[in-house]
């Protein structure tokens, strides 16, 4: 409410773990004014039969209630395997996401072998049907780094973001819009015993 109230446009985030969530969060987060909402889906573990439930779901949800909604490519969630995802957009091409490249860019290590571009085109189905990004940087090694960091890391996410854009440009509708956030992680992260 305060985030609105100063005259901003508040977005939303939740993590949905079963398909049951997905109508709840679509209809809270419309009523409560939410512009679209970004999902961490899934927990990794689920079955192909599972994935597809928890992405009819969300698809569902979001027509229903006439809310965007993203599903962010993310460690520990349904998006965190870069074949995995390219096969639930194969088979829903509906899909649209919040692309937070950063962990693909470490965890796939997208410039092994210094195929950076082979690796990154195969993204495509994905970079093109981005509405909402997580703008960080990362390198093979680590999730984030400081953006001006030497490497060609800072070039390499210019050239995803780029594709963001265009894929956007190229199939947005009226009303569409891309939402680009710099998300920058303190120092200190999770909670209790789990805190790093």
């Amino acid at each position: 409410d305060a985030i609105q109230r100063a005259g901003l446009r508040a977005t939303g985030m939740a993590r949905i773990t079963a398909p049951s969530q997905a109508d709840e969060v679509a209809r809270s987060h419309r009523d409560a004014g939410v512009e679209a909402t970004t999902l961490h889906l899934g927990t990794s573990f689920e079955s192909e039969a599972e994935a597809d439930q928890l992405v009819a779901a969300v698809l569902e949800a979001a027509a229903r209630h006439g809310h965007a909604m993203y599903i962010e490519t993310h460690r520990a969630t349904l998006t965190q395997d870069i074949w995995r995802t390219l096969q639930l957009v194969d088979r829903f091409p509906d899909m649209r996401f919040n692309a937070d490249l950063s962990h693909w860019y470490a965890g796939h290590e997208l410039t092994y072998g210094g195929e950076f571009a082979e690796r990154a085109a195969r993204l495509e189905p994905v970079l093109s049907r981005t509405r909402f990004m997580h703008a960080r940087i990362a390198n093979s090694g680590a999730i984030q780094v400081r953006a001006g960091e030497a490497g060609p890391a800072t070039g390499h996410f210019r050239w995803l973001w780029n594709r963001c854009f265009r894929g956007f440009l190229a199939g947005a509708r009226p009303g569409d819009y891309l939402s680009f956030n710099a998300e920058l992680l303190p120092a200190r992260i999770g909670e209790g015993a789990d805190a790093m």
